[in-house]
């Protein structure tokens, strides 16, 4: 994630919880950027931070010290698949939401039934977006009219 502040921050740290665990929180690509504002100077960084929860052990922090590179890629590998559970979850939701578009007994008309068949490839296709799971975009419902629906007691 993405981060600023005016402080510099270490490449980590550690936050004891509770029952034994700890929360590791990596800083990476940190960068100084110098502002001006009314005449005054100010520092502040931008960073990407990741964050582990791990049980707590004796000579933790001497371990991620000399293995910091691999420590932090497994940072970045549960971010990713955190975040990549969560987007597959949503669409997952919005595929289910929209299921009964497809059926061939749809009160739909076959251009609306079109539209949401190509809504739901947008929506699978979202693994595929550039930067996903960190950025994704979802792609637009089509829009409802009148008398569409998913009504089981419908006159016909």
């Amino acid at each position: 994630m993405k981060t600023e502040s005016y402080t510099k921050p270490n490449k980590f740290e550690i936050e004891l919880l509770k029952n034994g665990k700890i929360t590791v929180i990596f800083f990476d690509n940190i960068t100084e950027i110098t502002e001006i504002f009314e005449d005054e100077e100010t520092t502040k960084y931008e960073y990407d931070m990741y964050r582990i929860t791990l049980n707590n052990r004796i000579n933790l922090a001497e371990d991620i010290k000399n293995n910091y590179d691999i420590w932090l890629q497994f940072a970045k590998d549960c971010e990713y698949e955190k975040l990549a559970t969560e987007i597959r979850t949503r669409r997952d939701k919005l595929l289910t939401e929209t299921d009964w578009t497809q059926v061939t007994d749809t009160v739909l008309s076959d251009q609306k039934q079109e539209e949401y068949k190509n809504y739901r490839q947008q929506l699978r296709d979202i693994t595929e977006q550039e930067d996903f799971p960190h950025k994704v975009v979802f792609p637009s419902k089509p829009v409802q009219e009148k008398g569409d629906g998913n009504c089981e007691n419908k006159s016909k």
